[in-house]
């Protein structure tokens, strides 16, 4: 009787055990599942961007035209889950595919007393072909003194994302302002790695955000680009004309193969690096390899230099040359690499076999842009003419076939000379059996 009383008990009790688990589950997968909210209360100036932004996306809705979040501080917000206090503009994204030929569109958003200000540039990649055509980059859709900026996002023949810069000039300042927006922008090119987004409901609007917002807030911070200047290379190559040889491109086959190497297993280490010397010169001043040069420059910070990078590098078809110097002085593998001052430069060194006599080349400090070069995407000195002046002088136009690296360069010094004692720890050469091998990389700083 006992039992059968106990039982009585338990089973009812056992029966809303599961039920509240059940429910716990369904809210939990629900919470995993369901699209972002926005954080309440977000505070909007009288809510009109927030107006402005559920009629546009409405609009671009109907028309089938996708629009990414990449507003930093709404990011933000979205995902502290906190509130975000209004400016006078909001930016999104969209693909040139879907904006350049939506006539209905526009004609759509006009009719509801939005100003369009579209911001147009020149199509850079075809400059290099003699083409001079424009391309939308950005538009600003104007009502009530505030602004939706869409930004037009292309993508490049090396699998990323691209979208173009601008500055506002006087006049389009001025007719901002007549519209009730003081704007003050300059934009920068920007080259982004492809990210992952996906759809969320914000504000009962349907917008699309990036899936891992801190991973793209990172992103956005190193993501600056600047393109090859072909209208000065072509005035470059009307002067001093083109090796078309048969030699010289042979070598620039090899330098591409070579960088391509080098770029795979450095990502591969995470080890950000740069275009630097000759490279860089002829990367900033012909839009191309320096065809006599016979190597391939790059750099990279110490800091980041990786044991494994030596192995790495020699497994891969890329034995090691020259080791000179120590971590923190001088170092060099094939390449060179220096030390980071915490001054106002930058150096990197280097060691003559033959003395043991080391030297010095300062730089400006400098950060790292994004660049396009022999159909890489590949790091360049952000300040790259004043990176170039330093080690190359006001001549720097002037091609120079003979060069002495202890001596031409403008930014070189001596710096002391090791002590022969030391000579074979500091100072080795290594047997490359390849007899064919033409090419030699030289990393540095």
């Amino acid at each position: 009787m006992k039992k059968i009383r106990l039982y009585i008990v338990l089973i009812p009790v056992s029966v809303l055990l599961l039920l509240v688990e059940i429910v716990l589950l369904t809210l939990l997968l629900r919470a995993k599942t369901s699209p972002i909210k926005s954080p309440e209360p977000l505070t909007f100036s009288h809510s009109i961007n927030l107006k402005n932004l559920q009629t546009f996306t409405k609009i671009a809705e109907k028309n089938r035209i996708p629009l990414t979040v990449i507003d930093k501080a709404l990011l933000k917000s979205i995902y502290n889950g906190s509130s975000m206090e209004d400016g006078k503009v909001i930016t999104l994204a969209t693909f040139s595919e879907f904006v350049n030929s939506k006539i209905h569109f526009m004609d759509s958003i006009k009719s509801l007393g939005f100003q369009v200000v579209p911001l147009t540039g020149p199509n850079r990649r075809l400059l290099q072909h003699g083409y001079h055509v424009s391309i939308p980059l950005h538009h600003l859709f104007i009502r009530w003194g505030h602004a939706l900026h869409l930004v037009v996002i292309y993508e490049r023949e090396m699998n990323y994302w691209w979208f173009g810069g601008t500055t506002l000039n006087t006049s389009l300042k001025n007719q901002l302002f007549k519209l009730g927006l003081h704007l003050n922008w300059e934009l920068d090119e920007t080259a982004l790695e492809k990210f992952e987004i996906y759809p969320v409901q914000i504000f009962n609007t349907r917008l699309h955000i990036p899936k891992n917002i801190p991973s793209f807030l990172n992103q956005m911070q190193t993501s600056r680009f600047i393109e090859c200047n072909f209208t000065q290379a072509e005035m470059f190559h009307r002067v001093h004309g083109r090796d078309e040889s048969a030699e010289a491109l042979e070598f620039k086959s090899d330098a591409w193969r070579l960088l391509a190497k080098a770029k795979s297993l450095l990502d591969m280490l995470n080890i950000a690096f740069w275009l630097s010397s000759g490279t860089c010169l002829g990367y900033y001043r012909q839009c191309d390899i320096i065809r006599h040069s016979r190597d391939v420059d790059l750099g990279i910070w110490i800091k980041d230099y990786d044991s494994r990078l030596i192995s790495t590098f020699s497994s891969h078809g890329l034995p090691l040359k020259h080791q000179f110097g120590r971590i923190n002085d001088s170092f060099e593998l094939s390449f060179q690499f220096g030390d980071v001052n915490e001054q106002d430069y930058v150096w990197n060194g280097g060691t003559q076999a033959r003395t043991g006599k080391k030297f010095k080349y300062i730089f400006p400090r400098f950060s790292l842009c994004w660049t396009e070069f022999l159909e890489l995407k590949l790091r360049i000195p952000c300040q790259t003419e004043s990176y170039i002046l330093a080690n190359y002088g006001p001549l720097w136009m002037t091609p120079i076939k003979t060069w002495d690296w202890k001596k031409s360069p403008s930014n070189v010094h001596e710096n002391g000379q090791w002590p022969e004692e030391e000579w074979p720890l500091v100072i080795r050469q290594f047997q490359i059996t390849n007899s064919k091998r033409k090419l030699k990389e030289n990393f540095f700083n």
